[in-house]
């Protein structure tokens, strides 16, 4: 089975190193552009015959919350350490990352590291439905008679922001109620699936 995901080119893959060496073992890949680390993980692969991979189901590391910019060396060594900022011995930038594992795991040349970029989150708290978001919306004042776009965007804001967790607009700032929202739910539901714009 194949899956079509973008290639990851902002970041590349320099190369394995001392593969079955505790202490040495690590992973090169090089920073092309920008990018925040807290947006990929690795994990290990088995590669297929015909070079195709398979993620291995309990190998999975995030690579942290770090902002690093072009030119930065990653490289993640497989056992434990302590992560660090540093250079190379060129001066090149450089993060150091531990995987943490009590044994090598890059010792069979068959199982490879895969980048993973991702694309969002589900949690416990991510999952709560936009029905389950109306539930705990108290009513605000009533409706304007029009309402544009951007009144509808600061409304939204106003009835969801105490369920989100985020800061409440400020107070020249109205909220319909619950039943509106809902109902305005409803009617760009319906527009939705009959197809107009």
């Amino acid at each position: 089975m194949s899956t079509l995901l973008r290639t990851i080119d902002e970041i590349t893959l320099v190369g394995i190193y001392d593969r079955g060496e505790p202490n040495a073992e690590r992973i090169a890949y090089r920073a092309q552009r920008p990018v925040n680390l807290a947006e990929y993980i690795v994990c290990l692969a088995a590669t297929h015959p015909d070079g195709t991979v398979a993620p291995l189901t309990d190998r999975m590391l995030w690579l942290g919350g770090e902002q690093i910019d072009a030119g930065y060396w990653i490289f993640i060594y497989t056992g434990p350490g302590e992560r660090r900022i540093t250079k190379t011995t060129g001066g090149e930038p450089a993060i150091v990352i531990h995987w943490g594992q009590r044994q090598t795991i890059l010792t069979d040349q068959r199982v490879v590291p895969v980048m993973f970029h991702l694309d969002g989150i589900l949690t416990a708290r991510s999952a709560e439905t936009l029905g389950e978001l109306l539930k705990h919306l108290t009513p605000g004042p009533p409706m304007p008679p029009t309402m544009t776009f951007g009144d509808m965007v600061k409304a939204m804001l106003a009835a969801t922001s105490p369920v989100l967790g985020l800061p409440p607009p400020s107070s020249s700032e109205w909220s319909p109620d619950s039943q509106t929202i809902k109902r305005l739910v409803d009617a760009l539901s319906k527009k939705s699936s009959s197809g107009s714009t």
